[in-house]
């Protein structure tokens, strides 16, 4: 496999781990609604129960590094893409 074809296919990955990072995002997400619904349904002594903590601990979890580390990815494939690779003895 010729060095571009190693570069394009690393890039690819990287966008593709980038992608993953954003479906697993989506995922916590939906299952911090569900906490969130969780514990705003119970009654309200409960809520300072160790259940209810935890319940309200989780729903408010903060992915803003998950986030971030999907766009510096991307960003940096960004970069990458318009590198202009070197080709060797008189090709460049």
């Amino acid at each position: 496999m010729t060095r571009r074809k190693r570069f394009d296919a690393a890039l690819e990955k990287a966008r593709v781990a980038a992608s993953s990072v954003r479906e697993a995002m989506d995922d916590i997400e939906g299952l911090k609604d569900e906490w969130r619904e969780w514990y705003e349904n119970m009654p309200e002594n409960f809520q300072v129960t160790a259940l209810g903590e935890k319940l309200e601990e989780v729903s408010e979890l903060d992915l803003f590094g998950l986030e971030n580390a999907a766009d510096e990815i991307d960003s940096a494939v960004d970069e990458l893409e318009a590198t202009d690779l070197p080709l060797g003895w008189g090709r460049d």
